[in-house]
């Protein structure tokens, strides 16, 4: 019996010190194929390589945006300085009615930007009511949704335009 206990003994510290099993070892990149060396580049350079793709395609976007933006304001302000002589003629109320036409159809090929100066010269410069109603309509051919929302209320008759109220 103490044969056996004894020989537990050995056994167990035999066990427990045994050495770790040898690790793989890897392979040097002189043993490495090319392909696998260039799989191995392109592994590490990819993450880098796509941040960089997607932040040049977001500043293309965002630097097309702001130059548009500003073309429309340029825009915008040109249109505006065009008009002023037109407006002029229009608040005239000397010139006879049949003079005011072709200026009212001048302004309103500025489109939207025209719609404001239409319907406050309607109200302030005492424009006649078929004059204004003739610009607002030729506007709402092009921008019937911006005429409406300046209106609240459509220029046109139900039938003339298909709309019950505008939208």
């Amino acid at each position: 019996m103490n044969r056996v206990r004894h020989s537990l003994v050995l056994v167990l510290p035999a066990a427990a010190s045994a050495p770790p099993p040898n690790p793989v070892p890897e392979k040097k990149a002189s043993d490495l194929s090319l392909a696998a060396r260039l799989w191995k580049m392109i592994e590490v350079a990819l993450p880098a390589l796509l941040s960089s793709i997607v932040l040049a395609g977001f500043a293309y976007y965002l630097t097309g945006r702001i130059e548009t933006s500003l073309k429309q304001r340029q825009a915008t302000v040109s249109g505006v300085t065009a008009m002023t002589p037109l407006l002029a003629q229009l608040a005239d109320s000397n010139v006879p009615e049949a003079d005011r036409r072709v200026p009212m159809r001048q302004l309103t090929m500025y489109g939207e930007d025209a719609i404001g100066p239409v319907i406050t010269l309607s109200l302030t410069a005492g424009l006649p009511i078929g004059l204004s109603n003739d610009g607002l309509a030729l506007l709402a051919v092009h921008h019937p949704d911006e005429v409406c929302a300046a209106l609240h209320r459509c220029p046109y008759s139900a039938e003339r335009c298909g709309r019950t109220r505008c939208s």
